[in-house]
């Protein structure tokens, strides 16, 4: 079974190419990088949650899952979308705004 495509580009975006207003971000779990494409207005959001792990909301989780720029994630790279069996395996759910919320708090800007 092969994996399937679903390219930001297919939906006009571009991810951190400067003046497309999108950016990315992953969390490597054993060796697969999990990769999310959200709108740049939500970067200081992150880095601010990052430094405050402990005072994280809901408000403040539902407003980055709101600046995804495509609601998919990534396996390895922009465009393979991550499996079931992938994303189970690594995160123990299938639950987008569950693994949004892990890839948030754990991971880095790319």
């Amino acid at each position: 079974m092969g994996k399937q495509q679903a390219h930001p580009k297919q939906h006009g975006i571009v991810p951190n190419k400067e003046g497309t207003g999108a950016i990315t971000m992953a969390h490597k779990v054993e060796n697969t990088h999990f990769i999310i494409v959200l709108d740049d207005s939500a970067k200081s959001l992150i880095e601010e949650i990052q430094k405050h792990p402990d005072k994280v909301g809901d408000e403040q989780l539902g407003q980055v899952y709101s600046s995804l720029a495509i609601e998919e994630i990534y396996a390895d790279k922009v465009g393979e979308k991550a499996s079931e069996q992938q994303l189970n395996s690594a995160f123990n759910s299938v639950d987008t705004k569950a693994i949004v919320k892990d890839i948030v708090m754990n991971g880095k800007f790319h």
